[in-house]
């Protein structure tokens, strides 16, 4: 990915490379992609069965080149969710680092 200047930005191009994905991998049409909105569920917006789902998760994995745990997209539920969580990783964020200190004995 090119040099990302903030979040907004991140999410901005994360939204569109998953649209990219969604019509290249789930052979959507350009008028489904046009209908992606991020405050949909995913897998209405998306259009995916369960084949759909594993073709998206392997497609994710592959062009953003991060593994996400099985736990992470059971959890979303909508297509924010999704770029929410590619872009936390993109940005840097992860559990570990969002978590409080564990206090000392």
């Amino acid at each position: 990915m090119p040099e990302i200047q903030n979040r907004a930005e991140v999410e901005q191009k994360v939204l569109a490379h998953l649209k990219l994905v969604a019509q290249e991998q789930l052979n959507l049409s350009p008028e489904q992609i046009s209908q992606i909105e991020p405050d949909k569920p995913l897998q209405e917006s998306l259009q995916l069965d369960s084949l759909g789902a594993v073709v998206l998760i392997s497609s994710v994995e592959r062009e953003f080149g991060y593994t996400f745990e099985p736990e992470q997209w059971q959890e979303l539920t909508s297509v924010k969710d999704m770029v929410t969580m590619i872009t936390d990783r993109v940005c840097g964020v992860t559990a570990e680092v969002a978590a409080p200190p564990e206090p000392k004995a």
